[in-house]
């Protein structure tokens, strides 16, 4: 026999959903809930879904718990437990039914005091249509990664943060648009964002449609050679990124490049000078 599960897991303030948590199915052994080594993360949307849980014991009790500290939220969000209960044993038993598939077993996930939330939409300049899959990061202020979140189909994002000040960049996996700092920056000057205790942020950004460059590395026998190229503003001499060229062609493709104009700078192997 066989079960599932499926859900959403929220944001216990403003009900937006919350990425990338880490869930854990525990199960009753006759004597406590135990974890069990079914695990799952949500996705953008905040929603996950244990699809086939094998060889259901109809007599023993399932719970589920949102493990926050498993998964790097643990300075925002408390583990959280079916229905909402600060932990697995306070929780809610989940009623499997055997060969069926149960919904709606949501989570409101429980904030640690004083954590306040950012949210906006990410839209393409000049259309205005809404822009999904753009990951949106963050980093403390001494450039510390903390991860990211990935854009709805609306185009919105949102995210729980600890008071303090934030970078943020937007960047397209895809390369279709050009990756950008908050407030349209290019890295030049990037403007913090400030979360105040327990307060709400609103910050749409707008994406740029990219450029893209590509080429050879060759030497100075004509024949291709693996290097690299780096990229950097014409005006502030600001790192702006880079590629390598393929080892056996190369060649190289730059995606995702912001508009604008730029000094290339392509680096040899071994004592080939670069250019």
């Amino acid at each position: 026999t066989w079960g599932s599960i499926s859900g959403t897991v929220t944001d216990g303030v403003t009900g937006g959903p919350v990425q990338n948590m880490y869930l854990v199915l525990y199960e009753w052994d006759g004597a406590a809930f135990v974890a069990t080594d079914l695990t799952t993360h949500t996705g953008a949307d905040g929603t996950y879904e244990f699809p086939y849980i094998l060889e259901l014991d109809g007599a023993a009790p399932y719970r589920l718990l949102a493990a926050s500290t498993s998964c790097g939220m643990g300075d925002v969000y408390a583990n959280t437990a079916h229905l909402d209960a600060a932990s697995v044993d306070a929780g809610q038993n989940i009623p499997l039914v055997a060969n069926a598939y149960l919904t709606g077993i949501d989570i409101h996930m429980i904030r640690q005091a004083g954590v306040g939330w950012i949210s906006g939409t990410v839209i393409h300049d000049p259309t205005g249509v809404p822009l999904p899959g753009i990951e949106v990061h963050f980093y403390t202020t001494s450039w510390t990664g903390l991860g990211y979140v990935t854009t709805a189909a609306d185009g919105t994002y949102g995210r729980a943060l600890a008071p303090g000040s934030y970078y943020m960049s937007f960047m397209d996996p895809v390369g279709e648009y050009a990756w950008e700092y908050y407030n349209e920056s290019d890295g030049n000057s990037v403007t913090p964002v400030v979360i105040t205790t327990s307060g709400t942020v609103v910050l749409d950004e707008s994406l740029v449609s990219a450029a893209h460059i590509s080429g050879v590395i060759r030497d100075g026998a004509g024949q291709p050679l693996y290097g690299s190229v780096s990229l950097y503003d014409l005006s502030t001499s600001a790192y702006m990124g880079g590629a390598a060229s393929d080892s056996v062609t190369g060649a190289y493709v730059m995606d995702g490049v912001r508009p604008g104009s730029y000094v290339a700078w392509f680096g040899g192997i071994g004592d080939l000078l670069g250019e």
